[in-house]
């Protein structure tokens, strides 16, 4: 059985699917992000709501304030954490997206990621290059590498003319993108 904790906002659609559970908490508004919501960093609702329900394995995707609680929660019942590392928030670009890009808040970014990560029992990233950056980063955990699936040898940029001379037969070239974000 799989429980998601996320927060909740105003219009979420309703989600069904056989044995896994939405849960929404009370949430407020991010100040540094249009559209995102940050959870409270701690409930003791979630906290029962963990032990009532006998979760497991506790497994965080965002380092923020739900981060912190599953953080927090698996520690004190003694769950093992896995942290999943998606987004790199310490980069400039990103930084520069939410207006904090200066040395410091990304040096900041880094430790603060460093201590969410060191808390896991495994941590979770999509490449090699992305391991290889925390280790740099010191993070000092068992890092699992778990590829997004695409053979990026296929998408390489700097094929982008022999991709087009390829597959424009027809004089139209769709192009799928997994996820678009400001940053």
């Amino acid at each position: 059985k799989v429980f998601i904790v996320t927060p909740e906002f105003a219009g979420a659609a309703p989600f069904n699917h056989p044995n896994v559970t939405l849960k929404r908490i009370i949430s407020a508004p991010a100040f540094f992000y249009e559209g995102f919501k940050l959870a409270l960093p701690f409930s003791p609702l979630l906290l029962n709501f963990v032990i009532k329900n006998r979760v497991e394995v506790i497994h965080f995707h965002t380092p923020i304030t739900l981060g912190i609680q599953a953080i927090i929660i698996a520690k004190l019942l003694n769950l093992p954490l896995i942290g999943t590392f998606h987004t790199f928030f310490a980069h400039p670009e990103y930084l520069k997206h939410v207006k904090l890009n200066h040395k410091i808040v990304e040096n900041l970014a880094w430790r603060l990621s460093s201590y969410y990560y060191n808390r896991c029992d495994l941590v979770v990233c999509s490449s090699e290059a992305t391991k290889s950056e925390l280790i740099a980063r010191k993070c000092t955990k068992p890092i699992g590498v778990i590829p997004l699936g695409i053979d990026f040898s296929v998408f390489r940029n700097d094929s982008a003319s022999e991709v087009r001379n390829r597959y424009n037969k027809h004089g139209k070239l769709l192009l799928f993108v997994g996820r678009i974000a400001h940053e």
